[in-house]
């Protein structure tokens, strides 16, 4: 999947027979994150400069990667996943939010 035209295109799209719609109609409707975190279990982050795990990941490097995209119509710039903290406002690389939680 393309992230860049991702919704430009309307998102994801899933085309089923129709003999299956209805069976696709109450598996789309399903919430199953309760099973996958059962499953694989839950990562839980703590910030390294105040210890709160009110911490959300974001993607940085996606407005120049666009742009780059755009002028020669092949994505080059990196992006990186980073983190914040909702509580203080720090902003760290995952490597730092890592070390934090191991310690």
């Amino acid at each position: 999947m393309q992230w860049l035209y991702s919704h430009a295109l309307g998102g994801v799209k899933v085309q089923v027979p129709e003999s299956y719609l209805e069976e696709a109609i109450t598996s789309l409707s399903q919430d199953y994150s309760d099973l996958l975190i059962e499953q694989e279990g839950e990562d839980v982050w703590s910030c390294p400069e105040c210890g709160s795990e009110k911490v959300e990941s974001y993607t940085s490097g996606k407005i120049p990667a666009f742009f780059l995209f755009w002028l020669i119509q092949f994505p080059l710039w990196p992006t990186k996943k980073k983190f914040t903290c909702k509580q203080c406002g720090a902003r760290f690389r995952e490597e730092q939010l890592r070390e934090a939680t191991r310690t």
